[in-house]
């Protein structure tokens, strides 16, 4: 896993200010912006997954539709997966306040709901893991297969979770470490720097996902079934790995015929 290069990769175009920016203003864009910005993301992946070494492709605003087309299904599939935790916390957090209070009362003996509130937290974090765990490869199989009820293969996201549950759990610390660091320095643009943090922050995150797909395919993981490639796509690919046309034989000097 080549963490630090997860926030380089995109200074490699000659128009990463572009790309960046592009993320920025993605976020200005309630929930079709993150959409937006989830599709150019899984363009970029499935781009690095089929031509590894070639760069990444740019952010073009022709293609914003079919962003967002892309987009939609890995933010169903996060919607899907997450309300039902997020249901589950705002349960657990009311019903640990209450019985802290019908227990203890916040006067008479604070410590008690204190307990019932750090029981919530620890609550708190063992779902954000879980939730983790289950989103990652969900999310990761329906941005490139671009569907919403293939995504939800339970052979699949067992077997990622099998061969790479380290490494899903060093980076969301990485992510995590690093967020904090630039969201320190983003507050010290006045807190301007926030909005070109976060984006960065985006990008190293899907650049981290195609990693951790890469590394489970090199440990014999189940492939993710991609459609096929448009015609234009495929024939510019076939056109760059071509050699190029070798010049026809020189006849050089002939003699001349001898009487």
């Amino acid at each position: 896993m080549k963490y630090i290069y997860s926030y380089r990769f995109l200074f490699e175009s000659p128009n990463w200010l572009m790309n960046l920016l592009a993320a920025v203003v993605c976020q200005f864009v309630p929930i079709l912006g993150q959409m937006v910005l989830a599709g150019y993301a899984f363009e970029i992946i499935e781009a690095l997954h089929r031509r590894k070494g070639s760069p990444y492709p740019d952010f073009d605003m022709n293609q914003l539709m079919k962003y967002l087309t892309r987009g939609v299904w890995p933010f169903l599939v996060q919607l899907v997966v997450g309300l039902p935790f997020a249901v589950i916390i705002m349960i657990g957090y009311v019903g640990c306040l209450g019985v802290g209070f019908a227990l203890g009362g916040a006067n008479d003996h604070p410590a008690v709901l204190f307990l019932f509130l750090m029981l919530f937290y620890l609550l708190v974090f063992v779902l954000s893991v879980l939730v983790t765990f289950v989103m990652m490869p969900l999310t990761l199989r329906a941005g490139l297969i671009q569907d919403f009820k293939p995504a939800f293969s339970v052979d699949f996201a067992k077997d990622f979770i099998n061969r790479m549950w380290l490494e899903m759990v060093l980076l969301e610390m990485f992510l995590l470490g690093t967020g904090i660091v630039l969201s320190m320095v983003g507050m010290l643009a006045c807190g301007v720097g926030l909005y070109p943090a976060a984006a960065l922050m985006a990008y190293a995150h899907y650049h981290l996902l195609y990693q951790v797909y890469e590394l489970y395919l090199e440990r014999g993981g189940m492939p993710i079934p991609l459609k096929p490639e448009p015609a234009a796509a495929q024939g510019a690919d076939l056109a760059a790995e071509a050699p190029p046309p070798s010049a026809p034989p020189s006849e050089g000097f002939k003699a001349p015929d001898q009487p």
